[in-house]
């Protein structure tokens, strides 16, 4: 189900709160996507994710016969628009809980999207908070790291799409991640777990500190 976006003319503004992002003006009409990888629902028959798979693998040949691109495209769109629960996926779950907790903390709109196997794709959450009204659009990958294919082909050219068709709305990808951001990430989160298995040898009022992000989320 496509998530519903309250139009910009409808939104009250977010005030202020102690741990909050400070929220104002400068937010105003702007809206984000969460670009996730997405993953066939769990009960989805196995045999169609590998023929899909092999389809969009075998490339210009599927491009060229027009059974095969039509049935692709067949199998791509039931595999994206297959019932979803929190049973069957709860990696599409885990998905919308982060996209509510960012909107909550930037006071923004924010659609998670899929780059395959879910829906609405990318560049239909784009298009959906584009039509809500907003004047600027940050996609966040939450592919993290750099050298593959779907960041830095995929994403990118859905982007770059999307920019052509709307030249007057200001389009970012908030990618690629700096790299000492990922390192104090995962160094927290190595910390945190060795504090809860060696509580006594890791406290967490002095080395835990240590690893938390510091400074303030950078400008939109």
């Amino acid at each position: 189900m496509t998530a519903k976006i309250t139009p910009f003319s409808e939104r009250r503004a977010v005030s202020s709160r102690p741990g909050s992002v400070e929220t104002g003006p400068s937010l105003e009409g702007i809206a984000i996507v969460i670009a996730a990888h997405g993953v066939p629902a769990r009960d989805y028959p196995p045999l169609r994710v590998g023929l899909l798979m092999l389809m969009h693998f075998a490339g210009a040949i599927t491009e060229r016969t027009w059974f095969l691109r039509r049935w692709r495209d067949q199998l791509e769109n039931e595999c994206r628009w297959w019932p979803r629960t929190p049973e069957n996926d709860p990696y599409k779950m885990a998905v919308e809980s982060l996209a509510a907790q960012l909107s909550a903390r930037l006071g923004c709109p924010t659609v998670a999207a899929y780059n395959e196997f879910c829906a609405p794709t990318i560049g239909e959450a784009i298009e959906q908070v584009i039509a809500s009204g907003a004047h600027t659009v940050v996609i966040v990958p939450t592919m993290l790291l750099q050298g593959n294919v779907h960041t830095e082909a995929e994403i990118y050219e859905t982007i770059l799409h999307a920019r052509r068709r709307h030249p007057t709305i200001a389009i970012h990808y908030a990618w690629p991640f700096r790299e000492e951001l990922l390192v104090s990430l995962l160094a927290s989160q190595v910390m945190t777990c060795l504090g809860n298995v060696f509580p006594a040898e890791v406290p967490q009022s002095e080395t835990l500190q240590e690893f938390q992000f510091e400074g303030k989320p950078e400008s939109l």
